[in-house]
């Protein structure tokens, strides 16, 4: 007993901050707080408490500390060695609502901050299929009229442009339309129309996989139904499509007139690539 006492007086103030932080040593954390320690001291990743507040697991906890956090004047922009902010963690993250909100309204949040990729908290929150953290970004008081909705990483890639190549189209929805993105720089304004209308007017039909339809290469894009998750089928094989035509299940739930226009072109260019081959022999 006495020697773990001996190790834990030992070991230095902002290591034994962290450890109460991640295990959600509540009444110790406020001690060490109340002892003047400073409040934004980073550990070997660079993060500070607040940064680590945001990934603990359990939900109470977590809004605890995080309040806590904030109430003794922690540094809300403070990023890591990556560039990350307690606000981008947050986003990347699902079910960190309430620490999103909490953030946003010390009115001190930077919204826009990026890190190391260029990356901002939308754009993270898109990566990671956020709906509601994109919702609150582009709609709380804090934040919608600082927001830079547009912003792109290093690699040039804008939130409405990640949401398109990802197939997501709630993304796109909340981004337009709420966050009023610019849809003029586009790579594909079809597909993003497609996305768009979809929402607005097919809500109770079954969503068409929008990820593979932007990436597909020699193959269709097909509409995934419940219970039957298919992404999509290639070209050189129309004898699967056929018998997804037939599937009773499919039927049920697919629209039958687009099943048969992918079926008619599949067969067209599996005829084509067949005469090819022939032709070469």
């Amino acid at each position: 007993m006495e020697a773990a006492e001996e190790v834990t007086m030992n070991q230095p103030k902002k290591e034994l901050l962290f450890q109460a932080i991640f295990n959600c040593k509540i009444r110790a954390l406020e001690r060490m707080l109340d002892s003047g320690i400073d409040i934004d001291v980073r550990d070997s990743f660079l993060r500070t408490p607040l940064i680590c507040a945001t990934s603990i697991e359990e939900e109470h906890v977590r809004n605890h500390v995080v309040r806590l956090l904030i109430k003794r004047g922690a540094d809300i922009n403070a990023q890591d060695d990556n560039g990350r902010t307690a606000l981008i963690e947050a986003c990347g993250t699902i079910n960190r609502d309430n620490v999103i909100r909490r953030l946003l309204r010390t009115n001190r949040c930077d919204v826009n901050i990026a890190d190391n990729s260029g990356s901002t908290a939308l754009l993270h929150a898109v990566s990671s299929g956020n709906l509601s953290a994109i919702r609150t970004l582009v709609n709380s008081s804090g934040s919608k009229e600082s927001i830079r909705v547009d912003d792109v990483n290093l690699r040039g890639v804008s939130p409405l442009e990640l949401a398109l190549k990802l197939g997501q189209a709630k993304c796109v929805q909340l981004l337009v339309q709420d966050g009023k993105a610019d849809t003029s720089k586009v790579s594909s304004p079809k597909l993003l129309n497609q996305m768009l209308q979809y929402e607005m007017q097919n809500e109770d039909l079954p969503k068409p996989d929008f990820a593979n339809h932007a990436k597909r290469r020699r193959s269709v894009p097909v509409l995934s139904c419940n219970m039957l998750p298919i992404t999509e089928l290639n070209l050189d094989a129309p004898d699967q499509l056929q018998r997804l035509c037939l599937s009773p299940r499919a039927k049920s739930r697919a629209p039958s007139k687009k099943i048969e226009k992918l079926l008619e072109s599949s067969l067209k260019l599996h005829d084509a690539s067949s005469d090819e081959s022939d032709a070469n022999k």
